[in-house]
């Protein structure tokens, strides 16, 4: 299960086996609790052409969430994402559903002074800074 972290930045990508410019139109629906959270528009969703193991193409549907945009999620609840096609036949294809857990961030609890930071093992503090 895919995790969404609340008031972070966040990305969800969709495989997708159909070239996605044969498509009139395209939305991520995200929902949790019987709701629709968040809506994303075409514009929004990155497509990133590529091969698998077969040297068979797909496409990757990027979607970034702001941390503004995640934090319209309850915490502690599930959620589901949808990628909804619209072909230029006026077909709509449904595409899959992601479901994913929404965490709380306790941002205010995390320290980025580099100052602070302690140096991983077989490495002195001047290789990460």
């Amino acid at each position: 299960m895919r995790t969404i972290f609340r008031n972070a930045t966040n990305r969800i990508v969709f495989g997708l086996r159909d070239d996605p410019a044969k498509l009139r139109g395209a939305a991520a629906v995200f929902r949790q609790g019987g709701r629709t959270v968040l809506v994303k528009g075409k514009d929004e969703i990155t497509i990133r052409a590529k091969t698998d193991g077969d040297a068979l193409p797909f496409w990757e549907a990027g979607i970034l969430l702001t941390p503004e945009e995640s934090g319209r999620f309850d915490a502690r609840g599930l959620g589901f994402v949808q990628l909804v096609a619209l072909r230029d036949s006026g077909v709509q294809d449904p595409g899959e559903i992601y479901e994913f857990d929404v965490c709380d961030t306790l941002a205010e609890r995390v320290c980025f002074d580099p100052a602070e930071r302690k140096a991983w093992k077989g490495e002195s503090k001047e290789d990460g800074a």
